[in-house]
């Protein structure tokens, strides 16, 4: 690729960037719009949320469309709308696990502390995107929780 097409590469995205300021911006004025409807089906259905794979329900769309993806573009709004406070809680108690256990391994091997940030970014990430209901990024989130946990059990092992 050469230097030019990266200059205006790297121009396309700050150009975009700039964009996540702009509230009038059409795709950043359609998220606060799901993300209002969200919080409202939460409200509704609080305890359980509308369902499993129900998601566009929320957005009073056909069931179908969950087959083209729509979402919440947030995680954490997309699990409360679907499975309600209860699931919600159950996804921040698994993350606030990883991170713990992730951190407190940090402090005795340097790869963990790497697992952990990538585990720290998912999290943050998800503020914006179902990215953990991509399968490709769950397979991947899935091999380095692995891969944490097994450091974790070869760091108890070496313990004794």
């Amino acid at each position: 690729m050469s230097t030019s097409q990266n200059v205006k590469d790297g121009a396309l995205a700050f150009k975009r960037a700039k964009t996540l300021a702009d509230l009038e911006e059409i795709s950043i004025k359609s998220r606060m719009e799901i993300w209002e409807k969200s919080f409202k089906s939460v409200l509704k259905k609080p305890l359980l949320g509308v369902g499993i794979g129900n998601y566009p329900v929320v957005l009073n769309e056909d069931i179908s469309a969950a087959k083209r993806g729509a979402s919440a573009h947030n995680l954490y709004l997309d699990i409360a709308s679907e499975m309600g406070l209860l699931g919600l809680i159950f996804l921040l108690l698994i993350f606030w696990q990883i991170i713990k256990r992730g951190w407190k391994l940090a402090q005795k091997n340097q790869y963990a502390l790497i697992f952990t940030f990538f585990f720290l970014w998912i999290i943050i990430y998800a503020l914006f995107d179902v990215v953990l209901l991509n399968d490709k990024v769950l397979l991947l989130f899935m091999v380095a929780l692995g891969i944490l946990y097994s450091k974790n059990h070869e760091f108890k092992l070496k313990k004794r």
